[in-house]
């Protein structure tokens, strides 16, 4: 990567100046869009893990044994990229967006607990959907926190619309997930 002029005093050297401060732009541009990226994946995983969550406490541990371990290795895979991410340009968040950062970190830290309970049935469903939705919901509050320090117009059209996005998908998820509740008890 370019160094960047020292003091701008000519045309050229403001040109360059210019072109270096674009250059870093578009750079954390294109890791605030990996970011929004891996957090929905996150995010769409843990999703999935609610809904087999569900259905197996429901059913005492009857129906979706299968997709209950498959869905937590598909959480695990993403936090683990997650993570990997964040060991590597965690740097670019501001505050706000680093205190949703560690509260959604909290959560998912508790994740081997709650399957723990989900997996030897010792949870009621309502109780275990309450646990994801907090774990959920400052990872997706991350995205509208990291749109405050976006300067592009197009990228914080394109951030708004991708959290509100999430916001209606995870609600139509909870939705879902009360729905397999009902279903899976018969009622």
């Amino acid at each position: 990567m370019n160094q960047q002029p020292s003091r701008p005093q000519t045309a050229l050297d403001w040109f360059r100046y210019t072109r270096h401060h674009q250059q870093q732009q578009l750079h954390h541009l294109a890791r605030l869009g990996e970011f929004a990226t891996l957090i929905s994946h996150l995010i769409h995983a843990l999703q999935r893990e609610r809904g087999a969550s569900n259905v197996w406490l429901c059913s005492r541990g009857a129906l979706f044994g299968s997709e209950l371990t498959q869905s937590a290795d598909r959480v695990d895979e993403a936090l683990a990229d997650f993570q990997h991410w964040l060991a590597d340009k965690a740097t670019m968040m501001n505050g706000n967006a680093a205190a949703k950062l560690a509260c959604g970190l909290w959560f998912l830290e508790g994740l081997p607990e709650l399957r723990d309970d989900i997996r030897d049935l010792r949870l009621p469903p309502e109780q275990a959907m309450d646990r994801f939705i907090r774990t959920i919901q400052p990872l997706m509050d991350i995205i509208p926190q990291a749109n405050d320090a976006v300067c592009s117009p197009q990228l914080a059209k394109a951030l708004t619309a991708l959290y509100s996005l999430m916001q209606g998908k995870e609600w139509v998820g909870q939705e879902r997930a009360v729905g397999a509740i009902g279903f899976t008890r018969g009622e």
